[in-house]
């Protein structure tokens, strides 16, 4: 059995997530034992899995006159300055999608 590493873990559980296999079905293609993978992902998984499946971002409102904008996708987070346009904002989020 190969060893894998925290966030390999994390990125298949993202993968059979967006699948949307069961898990017998994901691990059968991925050649894992659905056990196993069902034990790590109870042990690894946060309570609360962001969505990267979702066309949707969620936001948070704050303090814009200062704040930096942070954009949030999986693990991955961007600060970008408050004085940026709307439409350059617009154009960086498709593009993301």
């Amino acid at each position: 059995m190969k060893r894998r590493a925290h966030q390999e873990w994390l990125e298949l559980f993202e993968q059979h997530r967006c699948s949307g296999l069961s898990i017998k079905a994901f691990c059968q293609e991925n050649q894992l034992n659905p056990n196993y993978f069902s034990k790590r992902r109870r042990e690894l998984q946060s309570p609360n899995p962001v969505d990267s499946c979702s066309p949707f971002v969620q936001l948070r409102s704050g303090d814009s006159r200062s704040a930096a904008i942070a954009v949030s996708i999986g693990y991955v987070q961007i600060k970008l300055s408050p004085q940026v346009s709307p439409e350059w904002l617009a154009v960086f989020v498709k593009a993301l999608a």
